[in-house]
């Protein structure tokens, strides 16, 4: 069945894994998500903020040490039948296991943050990168809202 939003969703893909690019990115998805679904402030804060930390640990760490960056990708597809948004992002790098949050250093929130506010998710670091699977149900899109 056809998305009902006239598309396949929202894809960035084979972005640059940097900082300026996941924040251009998010912003994206950002109007996306307006253009397409009514969402409470709660619900859209959700998603917006994981999709968020999925960008930017894949930024931060999947290419962490390498002499240059590599790319990441963000999907998003809506299911009408059963009023879920689901959200991906993958990237190529090299995983690295999540280091308890500590005082003296930032970061290790990212990834228990992300299953905090998704219905669902997981995490599947393998030898081709790392994919980050998110997904909300009772999302409603908004019919004949422009994109």
């Amino acid at each position: 069945m056809p998305d009902p939003t006239g598309s396949d969703g929202f894809t960035r893909r084979a972005v640059p894994a940097d900082a300026s690019h996941a924040a251009r990115i998010r912003d994206e998805f950002d109007h996306w998500l307006i253009g397409n679904f009514a969402l409470g402030p709660e619900l859209h804060n959700d998603l917006l903020l994981a999709a968020n930390e999925a960008l930017a640990n894949a930024a931060s760490y999947a290419y962490a040490g390498d002499d240059s960056s590599g790319t990441m990708t963000l999907d998003a597809n809506y299911d009408p039948a059963r009023n879920t948004l689901t959200v991906v992002v993958a990237d190529e790098g090299r995983w690295q296991a999540p280091q308890p949050p500590s005082p003296r250093r930032n970061g290790g929130r990212g990834i228990p943050l992300i299953h905090a506010l998704a219905d669902r998710a997981s995490v599947e670091p393998s030898a081709h990168g790392t994919t980050v699977h998110m997904q909300w149900n009772g999302v409603r899109h908004t019919p004949g809202t422009p994109r």
